[in-house]
């Protein structure tokens, strides 16, 4: 069972499980800080001592609970032409809303990266893909591939995060949402795929 199945009231699954998806679902609503262990726990139907045994403090169990959903994210079907396969880990970006609310939540809470997350599975692959790109002579060849899909991670999260005021601010109707972003998604995968002379 994932991180992102948010029932946490049915049948019981394995306590390491349902503490990670109460966590996953608290963290990303109110934030690390404002969420006591007590509160997992509670929204878990575990004994509060139980978090400790599994993970033994909450920033552990917060960094557990963001690399299990990268970690998700970053099972994507990895078969197929790499522009394709970067515009899976976007839509799978997407649907994972308890993923990115939680980073955006955490980063502005301020909390240590070394704290948050020690492996970046979505992002090792991402930059697998367009060094993959750059042996194609595909995308920005001159640039070391890591800043590539750092810039192109920060477009689709600000995507993600600021999509209302982005819309708003350039004018798009609510009817425009859905042709709007795929002009977004296009213009990434253009900017990583165009063929160099």
């Amino acid at each position: 069972m994932s991180v992102s199945d948010q029932d946490t009231g049915g049948p019981r699954v394995p306590t390491r499980d349902a503490l990670l998806r109460a966590a996953a679902q608290l963290f990303a609503e109110r934030g690390a800080e404002a969420v006591s262990t007590r509160e997992i726990a509670s929204k878990a139907h575990v004994n509060n001592g139980l978090i400790h045994r599994h993970f033994r403090t909450k920033e552990a169990l917060l960094r557990e609970v963001l690399e299990s959903l990268s970690a998700e994210i970053a099972a994507v079907e990895a078969n197929g032409e790499e522009s394709a396969i970067l515009l899976r880990f976007f839509n799978a970006v997407r649907e994972q809303e308890t993923y990115w609310k939680l980073l955006a939540r955490t980063m502005l809470d301020g909390q240590p990266i070394e704290c948050v997350q020690k492996t970046f599975p979505t992002m090792v692959r991402a930059i697998e893909l367009i060094e993959e790109l750059q042996r194609q002579n595909k995308g920005p060849t001159n640039v070391d591939p890591r800043s590539v899909a750092m810039l192109a991670a920060a477009v689709a999260f600000g995507w993600l995060v600021f999509e209302p005021w982005l819309l708003a601010a350039g004018g798009f109707a609510e009817e425009e949402k859905d042709a709007a972003g795929r002009d977004v998604i296009r213009l990434i995968r253009e900017f990583l795929t165009r063929q160099n002379p």
